[in-house]
């Protein structure tokens, strides 16, 4: 009997280690996705400009296209990289957020995360017992695809009713190319540039300028969906502009015998873009340009190329001031193509200049939530086939002909919707055998002490009362900070 209660008892100590090397990885995956963040935000700052004015994630593994700057690397010696005017970079590290993203965001990741029942379930009712743990599990691989499902459809609920009084008129489809090219030119031109101010894709707009004129449609990823490819908020405002703009890239493409695919659109209103390069493009871009102008090629590195053009000022990891890059001029009245990815930017103009940059997100792609790929393919969104982690479902085609239309959306049934402030867990009558009160000694004040104000790991309250082998609970570990800072 003793050797199976020792057996029991070494099992259970084994257990117990288990859980706290699984605290420990969580709070270890934590960290370093701050950190990646981090160096994204860094590495962003520091690299080539970016002229489409595309938005850029905040987050590790997120995806960009030529509208926005996609990420950072190399591009001194490498030379075999064409540069395109309009074209993105990290779509999603410099995407400059609307408060309304950032508000939807804030909701979703506010709610519950039940480990059993799903999202509409009966059993989705209680709140977590605790917050943090309930963020831990939001962030972990297995949940993100949740996690997706839940930002796509409140987003849909919040944002499907809210069209631009700017938006475009309805069109007919047997518009030839030149009258819908027309058309679009006047929908944009309605905008007033109120509408279009953008701080996003700093390394992109002219130096010194604290904002640019641009838009994103379609997928975006930024910190605030944790990485999660989604349609920007443009793209719910604009719905009949952009289905537009996506039939005039079809007819274009078309005509051109070129592909046609794309997850975003990149608007640029007048922008002259510095040299810069698209990180996180997947697949060749298509860029073309709707006014009255006159110069304004978009330049494209390339060493056998037969034109020039001289760097007006330093730009990291691109060249000095007054370095010559060898390349071609692309004249954007006509549709062209080009890799997003290459060092490009925009040749002086004079006049109305709109540049219209269809490209494809690379990095998280996949995660993109099923309803938010239904809702773009009925805007007309040709989009990339991938191994997506979340399927299409057959419900998704009504709610997303719904938001296209402009109807309501209801939201999820059973989200709970939490309070102002921390969740609380609901009370519960004190357990008759509830274990004895255990009284901090100096010794655990000083572990206490040396763990919060460990600025390096900055460990959650699950992690430290571990660190504690259970003797003191969260709230007790809490309460116990609060009396030692007040000391």
């Amino acid at each position: 009997m003793e050797q199976v209660l020792s057996q029991f008892d070494d099992a259970a100590k084994r257990l117990e280690g288990l859980y706290h090397q699984v605290l420990e990885s969580m709070e270890q995956w934590r960290k370093q996705h701050k950190i990646l963040i981090d160096l994204s935000r860094e590495v962003v700052t520091q690299m080539s400009c970016d002229g489409t004015g595309a938005p850029a994630s905040l987050v590790p593994a997120v995806p960009a296209g030529p509208g926005p700057a996609r990420e950072r690397e190399r591009i001194d010696s490498d030379a075999t990289q064409p540069a395109c005017d309009d074209a993105a970079e990290d779509a999603d590290e410099d995407y400059d957020a609307d408060p309304v993203e950032v508000e939807i965001s804030k909701k979703v990741l506010a709610e519950d995360m039940p480990d059993q029942p799903s999202i509409g379930s009966e059993e989705h009712t209680q709140p977590a017992e605790n917050t943090q743990a309930s963020q831990a599990r939001l962030l972990l691989p297995e949940n993100r695809d949740r996690l997706g499902k839940r930002f796509a459809h409140y987003q849909m609920h919040v944002l499907c009713q809210k069209i631009s009084e700017y938006d475009a008129a309805g069109f007919d489809l047997g518009r030839t190319v030149e009258e819908l090219k027309a058309d679009i030119f006047a929908d944009l031109e309605r905008i007033p540039d109120t509408e279009w101010a953008s701080s996003s894709r700093e390394n992109v707009r002219p130096t010194a300028e604290t904002k640019s004129l641009q838009k994103t449609l379609g997928l975006v990823t930024h910190a605030h969906y944790r990485g999660i490819p989604m349609p920007s908020k443009d793209t719910y405002h604009f719905r009949s502009l952009t289905r537009k703009i996506l039939t005039l890239g079809q007819r274009l493409a078309e005509n051109a015998g070129m592909d046609f695919t794309a997850t975003s659109i990149q608007l640029n209103k007048d922008l002259r873009s510095k040299p810069h390069r698209d990180k996180n493009n997947k697949g060749p871009s298509l860029i073309v340009g709707l006014g009255t102008w006159k110069g304004g090629e978009t330049f494209v590195q390339d060493e056998d190329g037969p034109d020039s053009y001289t760097l007006e000022e330093d730009i990291p990891h691109i060249g000095e001031r007054g370095r010559v890059l060898r390349g071609r001029k692309h004249d954007i009245h006509q549709l062209r193509q080009f890799d997003g990815n290459k060092v490009h930017c925009t040749i002086a103009f004079e006049g109305r200049r709109y540049a219209l940059v269809f490209y494809s997100i690379g990095r998280s792609y996949e995660q993109t939530p099923g309803l938010a790929r239904v809702f773009l393919q009925k805007l007309g969104f040709p989009l990339p086939p991938a191994d997506f982690a979340a399927p299409a479902r057959p419900e998704f085609d009504q709610l997303a002909w719904s938001a296209v239309e402009g109807k309501a959306v209801e939201d999820q049934p059973g989200r709970h919707v939490p309070p102002c402030g921390r969740l609380q867990p609901p009370s519960a009558p004190e357990p008759p055998n509830k274990r004895p009160r255990v009284e901090f000694t100096e010794k655990d004040d000083q572990a206490l002490k040396r763990l919060k104000e460990d600025k390096a790991s900055r460990p959650n309250w699950m992690v430290v009362a571990s660190k504690f082998d259970g003797r003191f609970s969260v709230d007790e570990l809490k309460t116990r900070w609060d009396i030692i800072r007040e000391r």
